[in-house]
């Protein structure tokens, strides 16, 4: 059976160095972690807008 494109990348991520593989781990958790809070900042100011005085 062929490999998909994406099993390739994803085996040769696994062969590059463990701090490379960490680093880049953890900036996609940074890059997530920004996304939700600004969703949730941005849920909030809607919310506070609609409320009433």
């Amino acid at each position: 059976m062929p490999k998909g494109g994406h099993v390739r990348v994803y085996e040769g991520f696994l062969e590059v160095p463990v701090p490379v593989v960490l680093a880049v781990l953890w900036v996609a958790g940074e890059a997530l972690e920004a996304a939700c809070v600004a969703t949730i900042y941005e849920v909030g100011s809607v919310l506070a807008r609609a409320l009433p005085r």
